[in-house]
């Protein structure tokens, strides 16, 4: 029911009832899919097309085809097989199932699921556990083998009732649609050989071959039978080819699962043909964008540059070395254009020499952070009064952790290798939290300061450079496709956070996730030395220490956006505390709160029970914000109390304010707030998330001293 280049489908179910004059009483239920549109496509008898100029297979319904219909889907024994009955060869089929049995009360349910096909999937059991090993394709440029791996699974609902048989149409809204996908492999210039076998493996910019194809469905962002999804990757996916002839051109077709799978800017795909002669030739094709095979689509690859397996490889083959090592060399990215700055390093950790050469995948990797710290107001508001460094960092090895997927399809975190990486930056499995060797990250910030630190990017003197990179962002781009995220905030005796962050920022799985983990972990708990706004843990017990914590972080510039919250609600859980009632007047952000100013109607500032990571005796200002769900569409923004806090602390630093404490800036903030414009919503949904994800790990914690040009870390306090 399908064209590939497509993946969402609205799909109406209609739903009619008739009655036969025998006895026992027969009851025929009829099923049509439709799409909208004079011409809807469906399946499954496959012809190849064209679609808005682009390459497609078009299914039509063939004789013999099956649904399987199911009630909460899942459950064994609740699903119901109809069969085709008119509209072979067209793209519009009605499907019956006839019974003596109706009942209206057990043909009911708030959701229903539709599987095909029907003869080999009835349950989400099955349509998890269907594998697509063993493809074989007949003849070169034949698509017949696609249809025993093609799969579809759609969920129906009418939402806030039952949706039951009876003598009236009834329309149903198909969502959650799952559906295999199709790579096509257009292969040229080969020697002229008979092929028996096509195989596609996935390397990744670090050249690492990992396990990439799910040789099963997937689940997407929910699942419903009582067995866990299968979660089983490998390498490489296999196509057997037969009745070839001999040829230097194959077109080849092999089936993916429903997906989706991404692909990172400098990996490749390696492509290996082998011949009836048992010689094997390959081509690697260079990946020069980041990308999502999503399921339901047809994906191509074309290659025609070939080596003999085990010589050179040919094609696009990204294992180029740089013509000089380039290890600790400095880069002034951007000078402050107001007094002296404050200062930003970059850095990553896992690249190996081979990643600065070619196209410099280091060099991108940090060029697209540094746009990324500066597409978020109010960081773009306030470019000028940063400088922005970066520093090559070179790897023994590039790093060999691995994403780390629980068994219901989750990616959190990543599993720990053995590669030598230079900041030695490690994972916690089914966690978001990363570590590394802080002192060398200092080290090599303080060594970028002092090359390019003086006025137009001239060398500056040792003691300054420690001093600055002691009270810089440092942020440590780490070479892992997975999600996670990690700051380290360091404070000492001001009130306004004088002293450095860490942040460590893998590549994640695509673009939007990076840029959203960097400006949550950099920019927010980074420079804004924001508290997470998200409340998880629930507190049972309560020590007001926890909140004298809070307090004495608010006076030293710390999770100024978030506030102690002892309300009615909080008195219902059980304490009986005479703490003085938290109100909209004595919150952290009260002023802002005030009715000459606008900020309750354009973010919606108020109080909002969670928030320090817990879900109660803590708030927050604003429902969402980019630190509490940084990946909703809604949340990617900064709201009114971090914007402040951001904008003084860059004041304090760079010394353009003399103000004696925080509060007593409002007006100069308001001044600066009212000339920025605040997106509230700045990307679509399109930019995330098809599973769950645990929030990026809290904050690590560092009080400290100054001794001299050195901030020295008195205690490591973790998260309050």
């Amino acid at each position: 029911m399908k064209r590939f280049p497509y993946i969402f489908y609205f799909i109406a179910l209609f739903f009619l009832c008739g009655c036969s004059v025998n006895e026992p009483e027969t009851h025929r239920i009829l099923i049509r899919f439709a799409l909208p549109g004079s011409e809807p496509e469906t399946r499954l008898f496959y012809e190849k097309t064209e679609i808005e100029g682009r390459e497609a297979i078009m299914t039509k319904w063939s004789e013999g085809d099956v649904i399987a219909l199911s009630p909460n889907p899942g459950i064994f024994g609740k699903t119901t097989l109809f069969e085709l009955v008119d509209g072979v060869g067209t793209t519009s089929g009605v499907f019956a199932y006839d019974t003596d049995s109706y009942n209206s009360g057990g043909w009911s349910s708030s959701l229903w699921t539709v599987y095909y096909p029907g003869d080999k999937i009835q349950s989400d059991y099955d349509f998890f556990n269907f594998s697509y090993s063993g493809q074989i394709q007949k003849g070169n440029g034949n698509i017949d083998h696609i249809s025993d791996y093609h799969t579809l699974m759609v969920r129906a609902a009418e939402l806030g009732h039952n949706v039951g048989f009876s003598e009236d149409m009834v329309d149903i809204t198909a969502e959650n649609v799952e559906e295999s996908s199709c790579m096509k492999l257009k292969l040229e210039n080969l020697p002229e050989i008979i092929p028996v076998e096509v195989s596609l493996s996935y390397i990744t910019p670090n050249l690492g071959i990992t396990p990439f194809f799910y040789i099963y469905n997937r689940a997407g962002s929910w699942w419903t039978s009582d067995y866990p999804p299968k979660d089983d990757k490998t390498e490489t996916m296999i196509l057997k080819l037969e009745d070839f002839e001999a040829t230097s051109d194959i077109t080849a077709y092999m089936m993916l699962s429903n997906g989706p799978l991404y692909v990172k800017s400098g990996g490749s795909f390696r492509i290996v043909v082998t011949a009836s002669d048992s010689t094997s030739y390959e081509c690697r094709k260079r990946i020069n964008r980041d990308a999502e095979l999503k399921g339901g689509r047809l994906h191509s690859i074309t290659a025609s540059s070939w080596s003999l397996v085990g010589e050179e490889s040919g094609g696009d083959d990204p294992g180029e070395l740089p013509d000089d090592i380039p290890e600790g060399k400095a880069f002034l990215l951007q000078e402050a254009k107001v007094k002296k700055g404050a200062d930003i390093v970059l850095m990553g950790d896992g690249f190996n020499i081979y990643d600065f050469g070619g196209d410099n995948f280091y060099r991108q990797t940090i060029l697209e952070a540094y746009e990324d710290i500066f597409s978020v107001e109010p960081f773009a508001s306030l470019r000028d009064y940063f400088n922005v460094y970066y520093i090559n960092a070179v790897s023994a090895d590039r790093h060999d952790a691995l994403p780390y997927y629980d068994v219901y399809g989750n990616q959190n975190g990543a599993t720990n290798g053995v590669a030598s990486t230079i900041f030695k930056t490690q994972f916690r499995p089914g966690q978001t939290y990363i570590s590394g060797d802080s002192n060398g990250i200092l080290d090599f910030a303080a060594q970028a300061i002092s090359k390019k630190g003086g006025r137009g990017g001239t060398e500056c003197s040792e003691n300054e450079a420690v001093s600055r990179a002691h009270k810089a962002l440092t942020i440590v781009m780490v070479n892992v496709p997975c999600y996670a995220g990690t700051c380290l905030m360091a404070w000492a005796g001001s009130d306004y956070g004088n002293a450095y962050s860490i942040a460590y920022v893998p590549l994640c799985n695509y673009p939007m996730q990076r840029k959203w983990t960097l400006i949550h972990e950099a920019c927010g708990h980074g420079f804004g030395k924001l508290a997470d706004e998200y409340g998880g843990a629930y507190i049972g017990g309560f020590d007001t220490g926890v909140w004298q914590n809070l307090r004495d972080t608010h006076g030293a510039g710390v999770n100024r956006n978030v506030n102690e919250y002892w309300t009615e609600i909080e008195m219902k859980d059980g304490w009986s505390f005479s703490w003085e009632e938290t109100t909209e007047e004595n919150v952290y952000w009260s002023d802002l709160l005030k009715p000459e100013y606008d900020y309750r109607q354009s973010e919606g500032l108020g109080m909002f029970r969670g928030g320090f990571t817990y879900a109660n005796l803590f708030c927050r200002s604003t429902e969402n914000s980019v630190m509490r769900h940084q990946f909703d569409h809604n949340g990617q923004y900064f709201n009114a109390i971090s914007r402040w806090t951001i904008w003084f602390r860059l004041m304090r630093l760079t010394g353009e304010t003399s103000a004696p404490d925080f509060h007593s800036t409002l007006d100069d903030f308001l001044t600066f707030d009212e000339n920025i414009v605040i997106d509230y919503s700045p990307e679509s949904k399109s930019g995330y998330v098809e599973s769950y994800h645990e929030p990026l790990a809290a904050p690590v914690y560092i009080k400290g001293h100054w001794e001299g040009p050195e901030f020295v870390p008195d205690v490591t306090l973790g998260c309050f």
